[in-house]
C-alpha cells in the first residue's frame, strides 16, 4: 500500500510501466491479493485452501483492470509510459525457443493486457519490431522468453529518448 505513495513523492521524469512479469497466478487471502512468483514458491509456501486466480482469466482481468485504474488515477499519467513487449519465441540464430505453447500463451496473456489499456487510457506507448524479439541464451539470468538479446534494450532506450 506504500508503493503507490512513493511513487507518487518521489520525483520522476518517467514511470515505465512492463508487464512482461504478469504470468504468475494471484492467490487470494481474505481481501489481500498476492502473486504466487516463484520466489514464493521456493519460500514452500502453497496455495492450501486458499482460492486462486489464473492470469488471464476473466477474473484475473477485472481486478488487474481495476487495479490499473486505481494506479493511474493516483500517479503523473503525463510520466507513464507503457513497455508494449512480448516474450520472445526465437534465439538469435532463429531456431525456435521450446515450449512455444507456454510463450503464446503468456502473449496472448500481454495482449489482453495491452487491449484493455488501449480501449480505457490514452498513453504513452514503446512498441518492438518483431525480428528484435529474440532471447538471449547468454543472458545472465539464464535462457527464457522474457529475458532479451541486447537489441530489445536498445530499442528502448532509444524509444525512451524520443518520447520524453
Amino acid at each position: 500500500k506504500a508503493t503507490l505513495k512513493e511513487i507518487s513523492s518521489t520525483p520522476h521524469d518517467i514511470l515505465l510501466l512492463d508487464f512482461v512479469d504478469e504470468r504468475f497466478k494471484l492467490g487470494l487471502t481474505g481481501h489481500t491479493l498476492f502473486s504466487l512468483s516463484g520466489e514464493v514458491e521456493k519460500t514452500g509456501f502453497t496455495l492450501g485452501e486458499r482460492a486462486f486466480l489464473e492470469p488471464g482469466s476473466d477474473s484475473f482481468m477485472e481486478l488487474w483492470e481495476a487495479g490499473l485504474d486505481q494506479f493511474l488515477t493516483r500517479v503523473d499519467v503525463t510520466k507513464v509510459i507503457v513497455n508494449r513487449i512480448f516474450w520472445a519465441e526465437r534465439l538469435p540464430d532463429g531456431k525456435e525457443i521450446s515450449n512455444l505453447g507456454w510463450i503464446r500463451r503468456n502473449n496472448a496473456i500481454l495482449q489482453k493486457f495491452y487491449s484493455v489499456i488501449e480501449r480505457n487510457w490514452q498513453l504513452r506507448t514503446i512498441r518492438y519490431p518483431e525480428d528484435l524479439l529474440m532471447a538471449d541464451p547468454g543472458h545472465r539470468w539464464g535462457l527464457a522468453p522474457y529475458h532479451f538479446a541486447g537489441g530489445v534494450y536498445s530499442h528502448t532506450l532509444a524509444e525512451l529518448g524520443r518520447l520524453i
